[in-house]
């Protein structure tokens, strides 16, 4: 006689926070723009839908602070990031860093803050 068990649990999740101060493209809405880097976020750290593939975020799968910079010029009017910082849970923010989640766990999208500035033109 075999016998097999199967022990299952719930994920452990774990907050992703994004700060960033980025400049509009001149004919971009400073509004709009900080509202789809907001969106690209929260569609990246998806757990079920997010992540580079867009297949989901990978159980234990670190934050890679390049691919979360490529995500934010991706949004549509963003002419450049002038600052990006990224937090797990509630700790500091850090900027230009890797971030390990640890194994097993999964992402969700906390409050993100997006500060949008219109190009500055001379004259």
């Amino acid at each position: 006689l075999v016998t097999t068990e199967v022990f299952t649990a719930s994920a452990e999740f774990r907050k992703v926070t994004v700060e960033a101060r980025l400049t509009v493209e001149p004919r971009a809405g400073v509004s709009a723009t900080a509202s789809a880097v907001v969106a690209e976020l929260n569609r990246y750290f998806h757990a079920l839908e997010g992540g580079d593939e867009g297949e989901g975020w990978p159980f234990g799968g670190a934050v890679y602070f390049s691919r979360v910079f490529e995500r934010i010029l991706a949004a549509e009017g963003v002419l450049r990031a002038d600052q990006v910082r990224v937090a797990l849970d509630d700790g500091p923010f850090v900027e230009c860093q890797d971030l390990e989640i640890g194994a097993g766990r999964l992402l969700y999208s906390g409050q993100h803050q997006v500060i949008a500035s219109a190009v500055r033109t001379n004259g």
